[in-house]
């Protein structure tokens, strides 16, 4: 997965970023063991519900 993500930023030139439910520890544990940090959270309505998503940048 690293690769992906070297590759990413060395091609384009363009910080990655990823948007993830808040409930989803899984994945906020792996953005964050490859580099990501939280820039942002907001709120958004998905089916009805209104859900927090955060968003992550490499």
């Amino acid at each position: 997965m690293p690769m992906i993500f070297e590759y990413a930023g060395e091609e384009y030139k363009k910080p990655i970023v990823l948007e993830v439910r808040s409930f989803n520890k899984r994945a906020i544990k792996v953005y964050e063991k490859f580099g990501f940090n939280k820039i942002g959270a907001l709120r958004k309505e998905v089916f009805l519900k209104n859900e927090e998503f955060y968003n992550y940048e490499k």
